[in-house]
């Protein structure tokens, strides 16, 4: 009897854990090679035609990246801002380039590795606005229903939440503001 109770005790927080990320979504991000974090403010940059369609609810995308770069101490502007964060959703299957550590070879930090990805793609990536490259990009897969193309408000939330919680550098002012707390 008190083995079955551990057994319970066990599982519970694996079902618990499995409900925090709906419908089994597939979360991958990563740094591009040379990444430097001298950035305050943002800019997301959409489509105006594209963001019309209603079935791809991309207000609820845009207000959870507003809400997690603010989070992390980064000021929304239009003009000049440090970086551009481009988000698309791919309703089909996709073939995407990713950045991955390469610990094989200590010479090398970075590589270049080829994903397919499922039907339902949400891609977040963070672009440099004055290098004109991309520093930091994020996905979840899996994002779509099964055999639909309207995309779900609560799992487009979930997913930009959890693609987004992989960027964790804070804005060089709130590092800096952190510093002073400190002394």
């Amino acid at each position: 009897m008190k083995s079955l109770r551990r057994w319970y005790l066990l599982l519970a927080p694996a079902f618990l854990l499995l409900g925090c990320n709906p419908k089994g979504l597939m979360i991958h991000s990563g740094y591009a090679p040379n990444y430097t974090h001298l950035y305050n403010s943002y800019c997301i940059v959409f489509d105006p035609i594209a963001s019309a369609d209603s079935s791809y609810q991309h207000d609820v995308i845009r207000a959870e990246i507003n809400r997690q770069m603010q989070l992390r101490g980064f000021q929304y502007t239009i003009e000049n801002p440090d970086m551009l964060v481009f988000y698309s959703l791919h309703p089909d299957k996709i073939r995407l380039n990713t950045y991955v550590r390469n610990y094989r070879y200590p010479d090398v930090d970075y590589t270049v590795d080829k994903a397919f990805l499922k039907k339902g793609t949400l891609l977040i990536q963070l672009q440099d606005s004055f290098m004109n490259k991309t520093v930091w990009q994020g996905y979840a897969a899996r994002v779509a229903p099964e055999g639909g193309f309207t995309f779900d408000r609560k799992t487009l939330g979930v997913a930009a939440r959890n693609v987004l919680s992989g960027y964790r550098t804070f804005s060089i002012n709130y590092q800096a503001r952190e510093r002073e707390r400190s002394y």
